[in-house]
C-alpha cells in the first residue's frame, strides 16, 4: 500500500490531461500494450484513472502495471517558435557585431539594414508574408530596439502577445554570446 506522501508525488507527477502509454495492465488482457489514454485523475489510494482510446476507465496500479508517459506533441506556434530561433541563430553566426553596433549607432546604417532585413526574411520564412495569426498566442518578431537610458540602438526580438492586441511581453537582445533575454541576470 502506497504511503500519503508517495500518493501526492503521483498526483503531481500525473496530473489530469497527462497521455500515457500501457505496457501491460496485470490481469487484464482486454488491455493491449501500446494502447493510450488520458489520465482523468490520481485517487486516494494512489490508482490512475485513465480514459483509455478504446473507451475503457480502468485505472492504473503503479506497483502492478507497467505504462509511460507519452512525450506531449509540440504545439505549432512552439514549432514555428522554434524554427524562427534557428533561423536567427544562423544569421547570428555570421554577423559581425563591432560592425553591426557601429552600423545601428552611426551614419551608415547599411549592415544593420542588412540584418535586419535578413532577420525580416527569416520570420516571413517560417510565419508567411503579412498578417500573422493570433493563433500563435506570443511571437517573436525582429525590431530595432534602444535603450532608455543609454540611447544605444541595437537590433532584438521582441515578443509580442498576439492574443491580447499585440502588447509587448519581452525582449531578447543579440549578443555575439548569442540571444540573451531582457531580464537575464548576466544582461547589464
Amino acid at each position: 500500500m502506497l504511503r500519503r506522501e508517495q500518493i501526492e508525488r503521483l498526483k503531481e507527477r500525473y496530473p489530469a490531461g497527462t497521455v500515457v502509454r500501457l505496457g501491460q495492465m496485470e490481469g487484464e488482457h482486454q488491455m493491449p500494450s501500446g494502447m493510450e489514454g488520458k489520465v482523468i485523475g490520481v485517487d486516494d489510494i494512489g490508482q490512475i484513472h485513465v480514459e483509455w482510446e478504446n473507451g475503457s476507465t480502468l485505472a492504473l496500479n503503479v506497483e502492478e502495471d507497467d505504462f509511460t508517459v507519452v512525450p506531449q506533441k509540440e504545439t505549432l506556434s512552439e514549432k514555428k517558435c522554434r524554427e524562427f530561433l534557428g533561423k536567427i541563430n544562423e544569421i547570428l553566426k555570421e554577423t559581425d557585431f563591432y560592425l553591426l553596433n557601429v552600423s545601428c549607432n552611426g551614419g551608415d546604417t547599411a549592415y544593420a539594414a542588412q540584418k535586419l532585413l535578413a532577420m525580416h526574411q527569416a520570420f516571413e520564412t517560417v510565419y508567411g508574408e503579412g498578417y500573422v495569426d493570433e493563433e500563435y498566442g506570443m511571437v517573436m518578431m525582429p525590431a530595432v530596439v534602444c535603450g532608455r537610458d543609454s540611447g544605444i540602438r541595437t537590433l532584438a526580438l521582441v515578443t509580442l502577445d498576439l492574443e491580447s492586441s499585440g502588447e509587448h511581453f519581452g525582449t531578447i537582445f543579440m549578443t555575439p554570446g548569442g540571444m540573451m533575454e531582457q531580464e537575464s541576470s548576466s544582461l547589464s
